[in-house]
């Protein structure tokens, strides 16, 4: 579950034009231990309401899985009319009093988080969600804050992989037509490799990735996004080594892929898929996929997406009009084409200065922001000595993405470790004349070359 959240700055602080809504199933309240209650909280900056859904969590979850099975059968969507209607019904129509606003943050609980809210249907207006609201997805309540947070300011910088094993022609096309609005050049077939999104990932502002994905049920951190293999590395992008990136200057990561929103469910609702790697790596902004996408919709959504982004709308209102342009195009029209489609995180995109500041670590001796670090002398306390293989490592003043960029480290260089958070995820670095700074633990970047 999530840490308790002040209300109050939540509201002041994050909700300025969007509503929150927030679902939520009790279990086993009223002392009937099957009975499964469902509620959402809807929430904006001046306002606060809890709305009692009338259904159960049992009806919920298998209404989601019929809509789902029958929007992404033969018949493209066609016959997931009906459940669209009910779950809008159910999900939708209670709400509609409580919303100021069209961009709409949803906290999804439990089945919701598999649910295409932009495709649901409202059958008194005749249209689809994503025609009347802009909706955003996060993970938990409590994320928002730290999600925001990590907005930096946009320097529409590009890094774009396609088609890595050459079995989706459209996503070579697809990663040309992003790099040009950027001029710059794709990498695509044998260059689109997982070693390109280690070395440049966490320099550049927006990351694309038009490849397979490859959902793993049984072990979902192992769910990964197929690119190419080099002496390096395998190619297969794992979810257990994107929390290990450091993604602090992207503001933006599209997966242009199959099922890469999907994962198993946490104790705290989250889902442990990409989509929660990505967002843990340090972006505050993901574009993921619910199902297997159409490869030749899908590039023309994309294409959408980014010439929106490049003419300065948000990401939230970008993927809103391209997934409208999918949709009004005959052929596509069903939301198979167009509704796997989902954004989590900041609702904004870059471009913006942050809007809540993260909570700063313990005052130290500290490295000139955006200067090289300096090589390291060893102290009593040192316990490994370090070499940065990767360029611009970058240098922060806490164990986190989240806390301030000091410096960034060079190839080559050596440095001192000197401790590290729980886990050994982030080590803590001793740099010349003593000043100190953190460094994410990922073998990609670096190597030990001794222990004391």
């Amino acid at each position: 579950m999530d840490h308790a959240v002040d209300l109050t700055a939540l509201q002041s602080q994050v909700l300025s034009d969007t509503t929150l809504i927030v679902y939520y199933i009790a279990e086993g309240i009223l002392e009937v231990p099957t009975e499964q209650l469902a509620v959402a909280w809807v929430i904006d900056a001046d306002h606060v309401a809890a709305v009692p859904l009338d259904t159960t969590g049992a009806e919920i979850r298998a209404a989601v899985e019929l809509l789902r099975l029958n929007m992404t059968s033969s018949s493209r969507g066609n016959g997931a009319a009906k459940q669209a209607e009910q779950l809008y019904g159910t999900l939708m129509a209670p709400l509609e009093p409580y919303l100021r606003h069209e961009n709409i943050t949803i906290v999804p609980y439990g089945s919701l988080y598999c649910l295409p809210f932009a495709a649901l249907w409202n059958g008194e207006t005749e249209r689809y969600l994503i025609e009347d609201y802009t909706p955003t997805y996060a993970p938990s309540l409590a994320t928002l804050p730290l999600i925001q947070a990590r907005r930096t300011p946009n320097a529409n910088s590009l890094l774009a992989l396609g088609n890595p094993d050459r079995s989706l022609p459209n996503a070579s096309a697809e990663a040309q037509t992003i790099a040009d609005l950027y001029a710059t050049a794709p990498l695509t077939g044998l260059l689109a490799t997982e070693s390109a999104v280690y070395s440049q990932s966490h320099t550049i502002d927006l990351l694309h990735l038009a490849a397979h994905g490859v959902y793993n049920a049984r072990d979902p951190l192992a769910t990964q996004i197929a690119l190419s293999a080099d002496p390096l590395n395998d190619g297969a992008l794992e979810v257990r080594e994107v929390f290990r990136l450091d993604l602090a200057e992207t503001n933006l990561v599209f997966l242009s892929a199959c099922e890469t929103a999907l994962g198993k469910q946490s104790m705290g609702d989250e889902i442990m898929g990409l989509t929660r790697a990505f967002l843990y790596a340090g972006t505050p902004s993901i574009v993921t996929t619910l199902w297997s996408i159409n490869d030749a919709a899908s590039s023309v959504l994309v294409g959408t997406f980014y010439a929106e982004i490049a003419q300065g709308s948000s990401f939230a209102a970008a993927l809103q009009t391209a997934q409208l342009a999918v949709m009004h195009e005959e052929k596509w029209h069903a939301p198979y084409y167009w509704a796997a489609f989902t954004r989590h995180g900041d609702y904004l995109g870059s471009g913006e200065p942050s809007a809540i500041q993260p909570a700063s670590s313990t005052p130290t001796t500290t490295v000139a922001a955006e200067q090289p670090v300096a090589t390291a002398t060893p102290t009593t306390e040192a316990v490994a000595q370090l070499e940065i293989t990767m360029d611009n490592l970058n240098v922060r003043s806490g164990p986190s993405t989240a806390y301030e960029q000091l410096g960034r480290l060079r190839a080559g260089e050596r440095v001192t470790i000197v401790g590290s958070n729980t886990g050994e995820t982030w080590w803590q670095i001793c740099c010349v004349a003593g000043a100190r700074g953190w460094v994410i633990n990922n073998e990609n970047y670096m190597r030990i070359l001794e222990k004391k």
